[in-house]
C-alpha cells in the first residue's frame, strides 16, 4: 500500500522472511531489484537457482555481465541461467548472440517470446497468463523453465541425500 525504500529491509529481516516462506512453500521465487542493497547478500546465500532476465541488446548484455560478476563474486557456485526475455529463439543463433553468450560465459538456453496480447488480457483480468491462453508461446516457455528447475532441484536433492 505504501512505498518503502529498498534499504528498509535489513539482512536479518530478509533471512527471517526467506526462512518463513520456505517453511510454507515448496518454491520461493524472488524478483530482485537492479540496484545494490545490503540485503542482497543473504538472498544470494540462500539461493538454490538464479535466473537472470535480459535481452540480447548490447546494453542488456553489458548489464547482465555486471550483475553476473556482482552476484557470483561472493557466491562462485551460484547456479545461474540466462533468460532472454521478449525474444523468440531463432532457429540458428546470429553471430552477435553467440558473441554475447561467450561474453557472459553462459549459454542462452531459455527464451521467453513476447506475447503482449495474452499479457495484456491477463493484466486486465488480474489472472496469470496461463488462465488466458495455455497455448501462448510465453506460457509454454514458462512451463519449460519450471520443468527444468524442478528437474534440477530434484537432482540436487538426490545428490544431497
Amino acid at each position: 500500500v505504501e512505498f518503502a525504500p529498498f534499504d528498509a529491509l535489513s539482512p536479518e529481516m530478509v533471512v527471517q522472511l526467506i526462512s518463513e516462506l520456505r517453511k510454507e512453500y515448496d518454491y520461493v521465487i524472488l524478483g530482485l531489484p537492479r540496484s545494490m542493497v545490503l540485503w542482497l547478500a543473504p538472498v544470494l546465500a540462500h539461493t538454490d537457482q538464479m535466473l537472470l532476465v535480459t535481452d540480447t541488446s548490447v546494453p542488456g548484455v553489458r548489464q547482465a555481465r555486471r550483475l553476473i560478476d556482482f552476484y557470483t563474486e561472493d557466491n562462485p557456485g551460484l547456479p545461474l541461467d540466462i533468460v532472454v526475455s521478449r525474444e523468440k529463439k531463432p532457429t540458428s543463433l546470429p553471430k552477435s548472440v553467440k558473441e554475447a553468450a561467450k561474453f557472459l560465459e553462459k549459454p542462452f538456453d531459455i527464451w521467453l517470446p513476447a506475447d503482449s496480447r495474452t499479457a495484456g488480457k491477463a493484466s486486465e483480468r488480474g489472472v496469470p497468463m496461463a488462465e488466458v491462453s495455455k497455448r501462448s508461446p510465453t506460457v509454454k516457455s514458462i512451463h519449460q523453465i519450471v520443468n527444468k528447475m524442478s528437474q534440477s532441484q530434484a537432482s540436487d536433492r538426490r545428490r544431497k541425500a
